[in-house]
């Protein structure tokens, strides 16, 4: 959302801002393109975080890679694991760190991910085929946490693969890739009957992905087997501490302290002998912190006042930016970052007492008799399903409707604002961003609209071999995918 709004009040006005960069031949032209995007900023309101900005540097970090006058090239941290690797003792230590032996991340290349644990750490290379050689993409390893090492060895092993693929997410998530480990225990973990306990969390955690664990003998997964031996120390500071815009008028500090029971907290830290209870809290440049001990989630959450904790759920759920959402993801995005005694309980009372939710959102029902399974599609944007929503109140780019388009298999969604509504501009739409981006699909269902049944679109979907379905007469429930997320958005409207 922040991209596209930054696109649409630079476009037309003569700025070049390329995702986060401004690129130009000389200093001058620089500062002079920088401050007219910058006086673009202050005309519509926006403002920047200083310690994010970074301004006539001579090389940054972007993406995952370093680009200077020198070109592109991947970046440090993916091979720090490496390069902070312990000095070889003999030959059978010696390992390959020079940086041609790195990559460039290949969208078509079959993914590996090689992950090994021991006793202390955990270790993870992300690897791809491509050609005749496999190139690393990136390395990964760090310490396991005092908790961790109590751990059983399969528990160890199952927690590398959990924190690899959530390292390198960007790059797993929405295709196929393999684990490799040199544990064979794991290879029934994505087919579990009866799970129970952490395995079973983790186990379903990794059901977002498409993902198949093989086995591979120690001997030959020594990569991987080398990191874990030698991690990186995991630090815990290395967290994200951004507070919400009401604790930038208070001194969190303070405020805890005036709080009874995170003063005691606090008190008992400083004493020489510390309950089980107290371990679970670390104070950082004053301020109190949980541990946190997921190991997709950020390693502290702040601990939070009583008297705060409104402010904090009406910033998670009431605000714009926040849609209203149900229960269970304002619960997530609260648990993420924060902590409190009946943290649960607190926000399910408050989003079960909010007055529009309550006023705006109907209650779901069942749906009357059977329901036939539909097959799925066999690959992104092969089935798509596209909808008109409005009409909106006049915007002040003279839009009013919402053109909603949708993949059937990853729910990823598409939307652009129009102005009529007509066939023109939904044929274009349809043209510029979701076929030239994503191909075309195979199938598109839509309804009887006389926008959707033109003649200009009957031609388009001739043209590039789209198949089109339309929907049943008075029976919106045969695009539910499209209408669902219409939905959403008119609710967060």
């Amino acid at each position: 959302m922040w991209q596209a709004l930054k696109t649409a009040f630079l476009c037309g006005r003569g700025q070049s801002l390329v995702t986060y960069a401004s690129y130009d031949d000389n200093f001058s032209d620089h500062l002079t393109r920088i401050e007219a995007v910058l006086n673009c900023f202050k005309k519509f309101g926006l403002r920047l975080n200083p310690s994010k900005c970074s301004f006539g540097a001579s090389k940054i970090k972007i993406l995952g890679h370093q680009v200077d006058q020198n070109g592109i090239r991947p970046d440090e941290e993916k091979i720090k694991a490496i390069t902070e690797f312990p000095a070889p003792n003999n030959l059978q230590q010696i390992a390959l760190t020079s940086k041609p032996v790195l990559g460039h991340f290949d969208d078509d290349a079959p993914t590996e991910l090689h992950t090994d644990a021991s006793g202390y750490g955990i270790g993870a290379v992300l690897a791809q085929k491509q050609g005749s050689d496999e190139k690393v993409i990136a390395y990964a390893s760090r310490t396991l946490l005092r908790a961790e090492q109590n751990y059983s060895t399969t528990e160890r092993e199952c927690l590398a693969i959990i924190w690899a693929i959530g390292k390198f997410r960007p790059y797993l998530f929405g295709r196929h890739f393999r684990v490799v480990t040199d544990h064979h225990s794991l290879c029934w973990l994505t087919n579990l009957k009866d799970p129970a306990g952490r395995l079973a969390r983790w186990a379903l955690r990794l059901q977002e992905y498409d993902v198949s664990i093989v086995y591979k003998t120690g001997r030959m997964h020594q990569d991987a087997d080398g990191l874990s031996r030698n991690p990186l120390k995991h630090t815990e500071e290395n967290f994200n501490d951004d507070i919400p815009t009401l604790f930038l008028l208070s001194d969190i500090g303070r405020e805890q302290e005036n709080h009874p029971y995170i003063a005691e907290i606090i008190r008992n830290k400083s004493q020489p002998s510390l309950t089980k209870q107290d371990n679970k809290f670390k104070i950082v440049k004053g301020i109190l912190y949980r541990k946190n001990y997921d190991p997709t989630g950020q390693p502290l959450l702040l601990v939070v006042p009583r008297h705060l904790r409104m402010e904090i759920l009406s910033d998670l759920h009431d605000a714009p930016t926040a849609g209203h959402l149900g229960f269970a993801k304002t619960y997530d995005r609260v648990k993420r970052r924060f902590y409190w005694p009946g943290l649960y309980r607190s926000v399910k009372r408050y989003v079960g007492h909010c007055q529009d939710c309550q006023r705006r959102k109907g209650v779901p029902q069942l749906p009357p008799g059977y329901l036939k399974p539909i097959p799925p599609p066999g690959g992104p944007f092969q089935k798509v399903g596209i909808d008109l929503l409005g009409r909106f109140p006049i915007s002040q780019g003279k839009k009013k409707w919402i053109v909603v388009c949708t993949d059937y298999l990853t729910k990823y969604a598409v939307t652009q604002s129009l102005g009529s509504g007509e066939a023109q501009e939904i044929a274009k739409f349809l043209l510029e961003e979701v076929i030239l981006k994503h191909g075309a699909p195979r199938e598109i269902v839509m309804d009887r609209g006389r926008n959707f049944q033109s003649k200009l679109l009957q031609e388009l979907t001739n043209k590039c071999g789209i198949k089109k379905k339309t929907t049943t007469a008075y029976h919106p429930q045969t695009n539910g995918l499209t209408e669902r997320l219409n939905r959403t958005i008119a609710d967060m409207l």
